[in-house]
Formats: C-alpha cells, sequence, structure tokens
C-alpha cells in the first residue's frame, strides 16, 4: 500500500470529472473505490457508490451542495458491495435518488443498463459497454467527449483485477481495447493515461498465462505418451502451478492461482467454438426442432473477426507440412478454392507463399464459383500430375470458406472450416480419372454482388431446385461416361482431358491410374447406387444430404421403375413428370423412407463433420469424405469406391469417385476427427451472435485492429493481428 499514489479525498481529475474516493482502502480496493461526478451543468452523472463508508456520503453530500449538483442518473458499473454500499445513504440524503439508480440485472426498483445505452447531461454523453468477466454484470461507460473509459473493476489503475469468468472477461477486454479509448477512470487507483497501453498489457498478461498452462499440459501428455500411458489421467491445480512456478506457499495457491488456473483451465477447453443448434432455436425463438430435425444440425462452427479466409488457410496449410513432414521444396503446384473473398485481385495462394520459404516455383492460383472451387482446385491439380508438364513433386489443395449470415433463416446454415490435401502418387485414395460427369448452367440461385456485405443473396427454394437438378444431371451424365468406357475396355486411366484412349494399367506413371470397376459392379445390381459403396454430398445441411440420397434412388427409379425394388410406388405417385427438377413431396417422402437403410451405411458415415460443423462451402464436400473415413474401420475402406457430388451456387457441379487403395489409417490417426469434435467448447447463441457482429464491423475496414479474442485458439493458429491504412493484413501465430 505504501507504494500507491496518494490520492485525495476529492478530486477534479478532468473539467467534467471529480473522483470522490469510497473512504474503504484495503488490500483489494488499493486507495479505496472510486467513484465519479461526471458532466458540467447541474444535472450530471454519478458512476458507483462505493461501500458505504460513512465519509464517503459526507462527501458526496459537500461536493453537491458546494457547487450546487444534481444527479440525474446514477450508474452501477457491478453489484460488488464495495460499489454499491452506499445507495441506501444516497438515497436516505435524497429520497429522489430511488428512481434514478441503474444497473444492469437491475435490484428493486433499480433500472436496467443494456449494452450501448446512451445517458446524457450537458457536457457529458455517458455510453454503457457490457463487459463482463469480473462479475456477470459488469458494465464499462464510454465518455464520449474526453473519448474516456470509465473501466470499473475490469482494468484497475495498479496491479490486475481479480477475475469470475475468464473467458468472458479476455473478450471483455479486447471489446474495451476495441473503443480505441485515449485515458480511463478505473474502479480502483489513479487515474489512466494511457488506457492503450494498459489494455494491451492487461491482454498480453491472461494470454500468456492461459498459453503457459496449455503447454504445461501439453508436455504433460507428450510426456505420458512417450512412456506409454497416454490415459493416464489429468493434472491437479497443485501439480500445474508447481510445473509453472515451483513450489507455492498453501495461502497464496489457494488466494489467487487456484482460481485463476481453474478459469484457464476452463478457456483451454474452448479450442474449437461452436454453437448448439437446440440452443440458437430457443434464442431465436423458433419452434423446437427447426434447426435440429428441419435442418438436420446438431452444432455450428463459427469464428469471430481474428481469423479470416488468409489465417485459416495459413493454419491448416502449416499443419499440413508439419503433421507430414512435407518438405516445401517438394512441392510444384498450390491450388485454393474458395468464395471467401478478400481481394478482387490479390489470390490466397500468394498469401500461402510465405510457407515455401526458398520455394517460388510453385503453379497455381485461386479458383472461384462458390461451393464448387476447391473441386475444381482439385481437378487442376490431378491434371498437371497426370500431364506431360509435371515435374515429378507433389501438389496441394487447399479449400475452405467462413459461411455467415445475416439474422434469419439462412443463419443456423452457416459454418467455418478449412481442408488441406496432398495430391500425388501411390496415395491411398486415388480418384478414377476421366469418370465423372458435369453440369453447369446460368443461375442466380446463391450470389455476392453486394461486395459491401459479406452476406450472401440467397433464394432458398430456388437453390434447393439448383441442386436436385445438378444432382440429376451429374448422375446421368457419371453413368453415361461409366457405360461408354465399359464399352471400349475395362480398363481406365486418367489423361490429359479425358480424350485419350484408354491405356493399360501398367503404363501408369503416377498412381491416379485405376481399375475401372468397383467392387460392387462384378454382381448384379439391385439399383445403379449401389455402383457405389459409399457416398459424400456437398453439404448445406445434412437434410439435404439425406434428401440428395433419396433423389438418386429416385433417378434409378425413372430409368427402371420395373425393377422389383420399385412395387413399392403405387400407381398415383408413378404420374409424376421424369422432368420435374424438384418431385413431389409425397414422391420424396416415400423414396427417403425407401433409401433409409441404404443411407445410414452408406452416407450416414460421411455427415459428421456437416452435421457438427455447419457448412463449409468449398471444403464441406472434403469434409464429408473426412468423415467417412474417420467413421469407417479403415480395413472395411480398401478397394471400396467413393461416389462424390460437389455443387457450387450459380451454377457448377460434377459427381465423380474415387476408390480407397490401401488403409487410411495414418491419416485417421492424424487428424483426430472425433478427439477434436469432443474437445470443443460449446458456448453460448450470445456469443456466436456477438461473433458475427465483430465480422459485420470488420467488413472492408483499413487502419483496423480485430476486437475478437484470441484465447480459445491452440497453439499455432494463425490469426489476423492488424490492417493498416492501405488494407494490407498482419498475421501472428499463437
Amino acid at each position: 500500500m505504501a507504494r500507491l499514489p496518494v490520492l485525495g479525498a476529492i478530486d477534479d481529475v478532468h473539467d467534467c470529472v471529480i473522483r470522490i474516493n469510497g473512504g474503504n482502502p484495503g488490500h483489494m480496493q488499493l486507495q479505496g473505490t472510486n467513484t465519479y461526478i461526471v458532466g458540467s451543468g447541474k444535472k450530471r452523472i454519478l458512476i458507483d457508490t462505493g461501500e458505504g463508508a460513512p465519509c464517503w456520503i459526507t462527501r458526496i453530500i459537500e461536493t453537491l451542495e458546494q457547487r450546487d449538483i444534481e444527479l440525474e442518473y446514477v450508474l452501477l458499473t457491478h453489484w460488488h458491495g464495495d460499489h454499491t454500499g452506499g445507495v441506501p445513504d444516497l438515497i436516505a440524503y435524497d429520497g429522489k435518488m430511488e428512481s434514478r439508480i441503474y444497473k444492469n440485472t437491475p435490484d428493486h426498483s433499480q433500472h436496467n443498463i443494456a449494452d450501448g445505452q446512451v445517458f446524457s447531461v450537458e457536457g457529458a454523453t455517458i455510453r454503457a459497454i457490457f463487459t463482463p468477466g469480473h462479475a456477470v454484470d459488469h458494465m464499462c461507460f464510454h465518455f464520449e467527449e474526453e473519448n474516456a473509459l470509465f473501466t470499473g473493476d475490469n482494468v484497475l489503475g495498479h496491479g490486475y483485477s481479480v477475475v469470475q469468468d475468464l473467458g468472458a472477461y479476455i473478450k471483455s477486454l479486447h471489446l474495451m481495447a476495441a473503443a480505441g479509448c485515449c485515458s480511463g477512470y478505473p474502479g480502483h487507483g489513479a487515474r489512466i493515461d494511457d488506457l492503450p497501453a494498459k489494455m494491451k498489457d492487461y491482454i498480453q498478461h491472461k494470454e500468456v498465462r492461459v498459453q503457459q498452462v496449455y503447454m504445461v499440459l501439453a508436455r504433460s501428455k507428450s510426456e505420458l505418451e512417450r512412456v506409454g500411458q497416454p490415459g493416464r489421467g489429468s493434472m491437479t491445480l497443485q501439480e500445474i502451478a508447481t510445473s509453472l512456478y515451483g513450489d507455492v506457499p498453501s495461502d497464496l495457491m489457494k488466494m489467487a492461482l487456484a482460481p485463476f488456473l481453474s478459469q484457464a483451465l476452463w478457456k483451454l477447453a474452448e479450442d474449437l467454438m461452436c454453437v448448439d443448434q437446440a440452443e440458437l432455436e430457443k434464442y431465436d425463438e423458433v419452434s423446437v426442432g427447426k434447426y435440429t430435425i428441419g435442418l438436420g444440425q446438431t452444432k455450428m462452427g463459427f469464428c469471430n473477426d481474428r481469423e479470416d479466409i488468409y489465417s485459416m488457410a495459413l493454419t491448416t496449410l502449416s499443419s499440413l507440412l508439419r503433421d507430414y513432414q512435407i518438405d516445401p521444396m517438394s512441392i510444384g503446384r498450390l491450388e485454393v478454392g474458395t468464395e471467401t473473398i478478400l481481394d478482387k485481385s490479390k489470390s490466397v495462394k500468394t498469401v500461402l507463399m510465405q510457407l515455401f520459404e526458398g520455394n517460388t516455383n510453385i503453379e497455381g492460383v485461386d479458383t472461384l464459383n462458390a461451393c464448387y472451387g476447391g473441386t475444381n482446385a482439385l481437378f487442376n491439380s490431378l491434371n498437371w500430375v497426370e500431364s506431360t508438364a509435371w515435374d515429378g513433386r507433389d501438389a496441394i489443395v487447399v479449400a475452405g470458406d467462413i459461411a455467415v449470415y445475416p439474422p434469419g433463416a439462412a443463419r443456423p446454415s452457416g459454418g467455418a472450416g478449412c481442408v488441406a490435401m496432398l495430391i500425388g502418387p501411390d496415395a491411398p485414395l486415388v480418384v478414377e480419372q476421366g469418370l465423372r460427369g458435369s453440369y453447369m448452367a446460368h443461375t442466380y440461385d446463391f450470389y455476392k454482388a453486394d461486395l459491401k456485405s459479406e452476406y450472401a443473396l440467397v433464394d432458398g427454394h430456388y437453390s434447393i431446385q439448383c441442386y436436385m437438378k445438378a444432382l440429376d444431371e451429374c448422375y446421368k451424365a457419371y453413368k453415361a461416361r461409366q457405360d461408354w468406357i465399359g464399352k471400349k475396355s475395362s480398363i481406365i486411366s486418367g489423361c490429359n482431358n479425358g480424350t485419350r484412349p484408354p491405356i493399360d494399367i501398367d503404363d501408369r506413371k503416377n498412381g491416379f491410374h485405376t481399375n475401372w470397376v468397383g467392387q460392387n459392379d462384378r454382381v448384379i445390381l439391385e439399383t445403379s447406387i449401389d455402383r457405389f459403396d459409399f457416398m459424400c454430398f456437398h453439404s448445406p445441411t445434412t437434410k439435404v444430404v439425406a434428401k440428395s440420397y433419396a433423389r438418386l434412388l429416385y433417378n434409378d427409379y425413372m430409368s427402371n421403375p420395373e425393377s422389383p425394388l420399385f412395387n413399392e410406388i403405387s400407381h398415383e405417385l408413378q404420374n409424376n413428370s421424369a422432368d420435374e427438377p424438384y418431385y413431389s413431396k409425397a414422391m420424396e417422402n416415400k423414396f427417403m423412407a425407401l433409401s433409409a437403410k441404404r443411407f445410414i451405411s452408406c452416407v450416414q458415415p460421411s455427415t459428421l463433420v456437416g452435421t457438427m460443423c455447419g457448412n463449409i462451402y468449398t471444403a464441406s464436400v472434403y469434409g464429408s469424405l473426412i468423415s467417412l473415413i474417420c467413421n469407417v474401420d479403415p480395413e472395411d475402406l480398401i478397394e471400396k469406391r467413393v461416389g462424390i457430388f460437389s455443387y457450387g451456387s450459380g451454377l457448377a457441379s460434377t459427381m465423380f469417385s474415387l476408390r480407397i487403395k490401401s488403409s487410411p489409417k495414418a491419416v485417421v490417426e492424424k487428424i483426430r476427427l472425433h478427439e477434436r469434435l469432443k474437445g470443443r467448447m460449446t458456448v453460448p447463441p450470445q456469443d456466436f451472435v456477438e461473433a458475427c457482429r465483430l465480422r459485420e464491423r470488420a467488413h472492408l475496414q483499413n487502419n483496423f485492429v480485430p476486437s475478437g479474442g484470441i484465447e480459445h485458439m491452440a497453439p499455432q493458429t494463425w490469426y489476423l493481428d492488424n490492417i493498416d491504412s492501405m488494407f494490407r493484413r498482419s498475421y501472428k501465430v499463437i
């Protein structure tokens, strides 16, 4: 206490701010609780009331009467007694005060303070900012005339604040920093002259401590794995504290370290945030099951303004290079598929080149067409590897997007994710080159013509019609191509553009040539879709995937209605037109039921990422492929054919197939899909909505520092640090 600066009982700390000390000095209160009278006219605003020390009300009365001041509003930063304890004395002095007291989650006759609410008197405009963390109801107040912030107990004049909810607190610190205030008036301690520097110090202090805890846990896990005990259990708070700080006194552990470490562990559980769709139904006040049953969605991944398509692609690609120990010099082509556009000229691929230091001889750029870009990037890379232009090096395809929608019916169909794929010879997953069917058309079902907004223009019903029409046509084209190949030869090879005559499989150079005959093609098929052992679909929602598989069976029915499989189809339903792009609801329901058993075994294993993460646009169909190989025993996948349908609005679509030539077990072990999904923190819908709001605020900005937190990010995650005056983006790595 002796080292703290001396503060007066009553101080004019600004032309429009009088600080009145609460008269309650102590270890936690420092020189005492600060209360402030703000404004320049007769009517002014009081912020906080101290803990109720007799000297405080005496000082308040003296100030009000000597300066002829009347309190128009009494604003309480939070519920703690050292900030609200003087309320009874204030009301006893002037009964009118009872109707002028405001607090978030108010008590008794108090009024509520809403986020963004403005209180104005002569010389002072005060805007409330909801900043929970130190307390669940904590508010800060932006003094607009001075561009100063009343920080309450979130930021102190000296030392660091005690925290109730570390996750909410760190988010609030970023929100406070984003307000851009120059100075601060804390709940305890001296005026903060350089608030930006103080905010930076506070944020760094908490985030460094959280990362230290993370590294302790990571080292512990690594050591347990090294000695063959990966599932031994967990570390106690005492063990974590000892690892970080050495032996610490028990009283310090109890009073300071244990609460902080508990909050740090809670925050580390938030790696990879998502929102629960059932909770989102409640928040949006829609009928139960609208998102979970109607759309088939369980959770949805999202990100705030700290992540963009550049950072996501950097994180994903660097992980691929690191996990598979890929020499950057071994890559000769890098293709990116995305519809999340940050620059109308510079490609995402060029941003990723910083990961290939010393290797500038890498072909490829970005491909753009809604959710189809990743597939076109894949085809470009496959064609390169199989062409005379191939120089013997591998290719990498990155597909990823941030799918966000405005409030309304489409918002729960968003998502965020990115996939990176290594393309080269002798791979376990072998694309059947030359065996595919495409459908391209000019439509306006989903498009992003309004560059001022991150949101798309969507005709939802029409988009589903386009999707189903594309599925019909791609399936027909795929079957026709397979029939043509079957007439020519039982062997195909990947060739320059699909026009070169088939050659023998022994002539292959790159590992992508394969026998076209699937496992089920050597037997009499009950229906054409049985040519695929498994199916992966582009997944706007999981319900669309289920309808898509049923639609394929409907196509088989239209091709061969006399098959015994379709005996259940009634005469009335058979009157449907074969040209109808979106068949009747009765017909759809019938084929949904008819395909249900096949769906469970052939398609459902591929729906995990779509169900748990949402629509990730260009990465969606490859998230389905990842789900499949992670949900089926790797040995049971060998020699199986997987049908893949890729769709992008506008529109571009293709159905193609691959064969699993060897066990993908090593890939599955590195992906750790189930572990990563299980380890996510499901956050309240309010956090998701706030993240969307931050993204709206960040769109098209320059001279910009993101305000979203980075505390939820795992080590080696790239994030946006700032955007300069020339719109150049800078990134850092956790």
